[in-house]
């Protein structure tokens, strides 16, 4: 029956695709020095993208590897050779194509939290010179009276998703109010039906100083020790890499490692630290170990990743979480990794989840709802040692994306971050 439904699903989304401009069937590339990716699958120096999954003696991107490499055969032992490699893709800028990927989840009749998007609207907050605003507060009233309060990013947005039920009495124009706040300056609008707002506020006094507070929370179960330590190799590089990076950012470092409640913990928590010695020695003391059923405790570990560390709250500072896994939460059990959406988008956290080798259809879908949710890219391996890194549902594959060395693509996305405040 599974496979039933997956070939319907593909068939769908093939009608989809057929049906739909370039700009939703493409996901943003990320690119690399094989040249841009086309619409069409293609690179610009004409190689053609592969759409399935890595064969033994390939890689993610069609290209042959050596079986003969030293440390044993294959795909596994080039990827040791060569260190992690990953694409990534922004589902809010390719939303049609998110959509139709939700679409075709659900006929999969897979259990995953419920976060509805059909009220999704964009929020960017800028000052009277349309540069963009940092840690602006966004407090959006809705005609029932329900509040939701959101933070800006370095790029002055910020994504409202309308709680549930709140589109059901307002028809076909739903209204909300929104109050935007940064220091003293302050204005209201109301948010009619459109996908993209603006908020415009006078007389903001921008910070110059360039402040990032980074966390990592990973999966340190033992389905993850495959790759573990070619992760923890990377981070450690990224986290170097941060600090010396031309931004020249105050930056802190933190570190959130769970497993499942049968293990010696469920989550604990390394506190921010400017120290990234001692980051690392942190970073390089992780081990894989525990789990046992699929579902792990990332429900448990979101949560406390996003409460329990002390961010900075009352400073300008760009807030991200790299989450790293291959597994689902439990649902139903602990806090909803939804309601945790919510706190990280409250306090201005955006999560860029990194899909491990191995990673399910349901794990997959429920990184990206954090990823659009928070203004996140998701990321994925573009191959692990069991080749594919997605979930067979995925419509990743049917879209161009170029591949990246893990350490450097996670680098470059900080760095995207940290550009708005860089050029002002």
């Amino acid at each position: 029956m599974r496979r039933i439904i997956l070939g319907l699903t593909a068939a769908m989304m093939l009608v989809a695709a057929c049906g739909s401009s370039n700009d939703d069937a493409t996901a943003e590339a990320v690119g690399d020095d094989s040249g841009a990716a086309t619409a069409d699958g293609t690179t610009t120096d004409g190689a053609l993208r592969s759409e399935a999954p890595a064969a033994p003696g390939f890689d993610r991107s069609g290209a042959e590897v050596d079986a003969a490499a030293p440390g044993g055969d294959g795909a596994e032992s080039t990827q040791s050779e060569i260190g992690l490699r990953a694409g990534s893709v922004d589902d809010n800028e390719t939303w049609e194509a998110y959509l139709r990927y939700r679409e075709a989840f659900a006929l999969l009749g897979i259990p995953v939290d419920d976060l509805p998007v059909d009220g999704r609207r964009i929020i960017t907050v800028t000052d009277e010179d349309g540069l963009p605003v940092l840690d602006a507060v966004v407090r959006i009233r809705g005609g029932d009276g329900a509040e939701t309060t959101l933070r800006t990013g370095s790029d002055g947005r910020a994504v409202f998703l309308a709680p549930v039920g709140a589109l059901d009495d307002q028809q076909s124009s739903p209204t909300f109010t929104a109050t935007a706040s940064h220091g003293a300056s302050t204005a209201t609008r109301e948010l009619g039906s459109e996908p993209n707002q603006t908020i415009v506020l006078d007389g903001v006094e921008h910070d110059r100083a360039v402040r990032l507070d980074v966390l990592f929370l990973v999966d340190a179960t033992g389905s993850m020790g495959d790759e573990i330590e070619r992760l923890k190799a990377n981070m450690v590089g990224v986290a170097e890499k941060i600090a010396a990076s031309d931004a020249a950012p105050d930056v802190r470092f933190a570190l959130t490692s769970y497993r499942d409640t049968s293990d010696d913990y469920v989550a604990r928590t390394v506190d921010f630290t400017a120290d990234v010695g001692s980051f690392v020695g942190s970073l390089r003391g992780l081990v894989a170990d525990g789990g046992g059923d699929t579902p792990e405790a990332l429900n448990e570990a979101f949560a406390q990743a996003v409460s329990e560390p002390r961010w900075r709250t009352d400073e300008d500072v760009v807030r991200l979480v790299f989450l790293i896994a291959d597994a689902p939460p439990h649902i139903g059990r602990g806090q909803s990794y939804v309601t945790s959406i919510a706190s990280a988008a409250g306090s201005g956290i955006r999560v860029f989840p990194i899909a491990s080798s191995g990673t399910d259809d349901q794990a997959e879908y429920v990184l990206r709802q954090i990823a659009q949710a928070t203004l996140g890219r998701f990321v994925f391996l573009s191959y692990g040692a069991d080749g594919a890194a997605l979930g067979s549902a995925s419509n990743i594959d049917d879209e161009a994306y170029d591949v990246l060395a893990l350490d450097d693509l996670v680098v470059r996305l900080v760095e995207e971050q940290l550009a708005p405040l860089v050029s002002r």
